[in-house]
């Protein structure tokens, strides 16, 4: 089974979505979870301009760093 494009029905709008939902879940009695960050706009547009380098380093880790 391949693995490629399982996951192709996630869309960068769907996950903003959910990890927005995520910071205002309930938390479990004495967490302590990181502070809320302040909302930008343009996300979608952020992540998509860092799809780019965030594949360049990946193919970098995959061939081994030159340091």
């Amino acid at each position: 089974m391949s693995t490629k494009n399982d996951l192709a029905f996630l869309t960068v709008e769907s996950l903003i979505s959910y990890g927005e939902d995520m910071i205002d879940a309930p938390r479990a009695e004495g967490s302590n979870p990181p502070s809320k960050p302040k909302a930008t706009k343009n996300r979608v547009k952020k992540v998509e301009s860092a799809k780019k380098d965030i594949k360049r380093f990946i193919s970098e880790a995959q061939q081994g760093f030159p340091t």
